[in-house]
């Protein structure tokens, strides 16, 4: 009987099984999130465009004769006047497409721009804020803008504001479509105005214009369309790669269908068996003498018994081999490689940046980067009738604030650069503590570091810094360091300051061509609080003597070895020890350059070779004897301010010097 209910179970089984499963088949929908990343990439770029033209719109918000005009209730047919015939308004109409300015209505627009600014999100924002960008859509066309409020209204929160802006072209779409990856086009109801990107992208878009916005669908060349309303019947179309899909979810109706398979065979089985005659004993064997079947600890004892051991004997069984266990975790292997730590930067990148507050009479607006000791914010101190300078300010971790040997380092980095007054040098202008958090100010350098000026002139001219460029950095900064080595006590004894961090990313070049080092958080000096201990190795690998790698004393020919590999960096684009982690490079830099870093060094022009030969000289009595020295050999083959000025304004122009907002 109970195979037959077995029979009849998996039947009952089997059929609700293929029922269930022709109900819920059917066509897998197209994934969504890889078009929401889409739109991100796409809006992300753009968004970049815009915020290129926020320190040219917040310039134009100043300009004196159109501030002295709307302050005197200009009408719109002035405003439109101005701005189509006065020279002072020339060049923002010769650089921008789009200029306009906005009161309770738009007074003035020239280009193609909307004309309900005055009710826009961009406008909006920049009376909150200040500036503002985005992207804004108007007369068939979109552009990318930025905003700037008045500085002289004198009706709060109701401010003209200037807008500055560039019509998102084929040119601006190209531009898009390289950064992104996707095919990118520009559409309204009836036409693709204008598309770019990889593939033929106005063929690909064409099959989502005229439907509105469009969820993620299938395109003819395999990949994802989408298009998405930016207002005024406008929108943004796209063709991405689909993402890969993933396994097909396992059926219930097919599980149901195969269990009742199983059920039907095994009922099957026993009935057959139960109708088949017994097997009588054969004469002379008994039931006791017929083969059995192994049990399974016979089984298992036959295996080990193979292997060479016997576990009723009392012997072990084999360990599982290496190859069946559990690996690590990537994550874990980078620690591991770290030193059984996690990176800083990936500890970084877990904790939210704290919000913008004060300390002192700094009002900080925006982290712009972090240590293991301290945060580092742009920061403004305001005064009377309108005043403001800006600074960097580096607000001390409160947990790091507990250790005081960390609270003497950081008293010791504001009280040694306080001193260091010179042209080259990045000065501290104030150090205090605000609710029991320690802070110092510092002088804040329109430019960038030595290390983002080489990767802009490698992307725009596809080569390193010229002799005469590189040459010019390094003699302003072995000029600061020259300074540092050289103070005294009021009695003439050294201090003995030396540097022990001179890297690219703590070499500043102004807008104006200026060069200044800063960070002397790991500087040593004999007149310290704190001390670093003998074997202790503080610095950047990539950039360090070999001495100071092996945690060695150091003197100021440590510092020469340092800067001639900045040099090496500025010249070749690359670092000496390459390829390697930072761990790979400390060793390395403990045993210094090998003759095959020496042979990288002799491809550089003639005197390029000759000073880094000199200045990366393993023997200390080799190098330069002092920074003053290798200066000096540096004249003759070098450019100027002007020169520098000039290259900052080609990798820079004012329209990406974001920093200046």
């Amino acid at each position: 009987m109970a195979g037959w209910a077995l029979v009849v179970l998996g039947a009952g089984a089997g059929l609700a099984g293929v029922a269930w499963r022709t109900r819920t088949q059917g066509a897998a929908p197209l994934p969504g999130p890889s078009a929401d990343q889409a739109h991100a990439r796409i809006v992300q770029a753009l968004g970049a465009e815009a915020r290129g033209l926020e320190p040219a719109a917040a310039e134009a918000a100043r300009v004196p004769e159109l501030m002295a005009a709307l302050k005197m209730g200009a009408d719109r047919a002035t405003a439109q006047d101005l701005l189509e015939n006065e020279d002072w308004w020339a060049r923002y109409r010769s650089r921008f497409q789009v200029t306009a300015v906005v009161a309770d209505t738009t007074l003035a627009v020239l280009g193609p721009g909307a004309t309900h600014l005055a009710d826009s999100a961009v406008v909006r924002d920049a009376r909150a804020r200040g500036v503002a960008s985005g992207i804004l859509p108007g007369d068939g066309r979109a552009f990318v803008a930025a905003a700037a409020a008045a500085t002289n209204s004198e009706r709060p929160g109701k401010a003209p504001v200037i807008l500055l802006g560039s019509v998102i072209d084929g040119a601006m779409l190209k531009k898009i479509a390289g950064l992104t990856g996707d095919a990118v086009g520009l559409a309204d109801k009836t036409k693709l105005i204008e598309a770019a990107g990889a593939g033929e992208a106005m063929r690909a878009l064409e099959p989502l214009v005229g439907r509105g916005e469009v969820p993620p669908t299938a395109l003819t060349d395999g990949r994802l369309g989408a298009a998405w309303s930016i207002g005024d019947d406008l929108f943004l179309v796209a063709a991405f790669a689909a993402p890969e899909a993933p396994p097909p979810p396992v059926n219930p109706g097919l599980v149901l269908a195969g269990l009742g398979g199983a059920l039907l065979v095994a009922g099957g089985l026993m009935v057959t068996l139960r109708r088949a005659r017994p097997v009588a004993e054969a004469p002379g064997v008994t039931s006791a003498q017929v083969e059995r079947a192994p049990t399974t600890a016979e089984r298992e004892r036959r295996v080990f018994r193979e292997v060479g051991t016997d576990p009723a004997a009392g012997e072990e069984r084999p360990k599982t081999p290496a190859r069946f266990a559990p690996r690590m975790t990537e994550a874990k292997s980078r620690a591991e490689a770290q030193g059984g730590t996690m990176p800083l930067a990936s500890v970084a990148s877990l904790r939210a940046p704290s919000a913008p507050t004060h300390m002192g009479r700094y009002e900080l607006i925006e982290r712009i980067g972090e240590g293991g000791m301290a945060e580092i914010f742009f920061a403004a101190a305001r005064g009377e009738k309108n005043f403001v300078r800006y600074f960097v300010v580096k607000r001390m971790h409160p947990h790091v604030a507990r250790h005081r040997e960390s609270v003497d380092q950081f008293t010791d980095e504001a009280r040694l650069q306080a001193t260091l007054v010179h042209s080259n040098i990045v000065p501290v202008f104030d150090f205090g503590m605000e609710q029991g958090e320690y802070y110092l100010a510092l002088e804040y350098i329109h430019g960038r570091d030595v290390g983002q000026v080489l990767d802009r002139h490698m992307e725009r001219f596809g080569r390193p810094l010229d002799i005469g460029t590189a040459f010019y950095v390094l003699h302003d900064v072995l000029e600061a360091l020259a300074f540092a080595h050289s103070q005294t006590e009021k009695d003439g004894t050294p201090l003995e300051i030396i540097h022990r961090d001179v890297s690219p990313g703590n070499v500043l070049v102004s807008y104006r061509g200026e060069v200044k080092l800063t960070d002397f958080g790991i500087a040593k000096a004999d007149k310290r609080v704190s001390h670093t201990e003998v074997g202790t190795v503080k610095g950047n690998a990539a950039f360090m003597s070999p001495e100071q790698a092996r945690g060695e004393p150091v003197d100021q020919r440590s510092d020469i070895f340092s800067a001639g590999m900045v040099l090496y960096y500025c010249l070749s684009g690359q670092l000496l020890y390459r390829g390697e982690t930072t761990v790979n490079r400390l060793l390395r830099a403990a045993v210094g350059p090998a003759t095959s870093q020496f042979g990288h060094i002799d491809q550089l022009p003639g005197p390029a070779a000759k000073v880094l030969n000199r200045a990366l000289a393993m023997d200390r009595d080799r190098r330069y004897q002092s920074a003053a020295e290798f200066a000096q050999e540096l004249i003759p083959h070098m450019t100027g301010r002007p020169q520098m000025t000039v290259l900052m304004d080609a990798l820079f122009p004012a329209n990406l010097r974001r920093d200046l907002r």
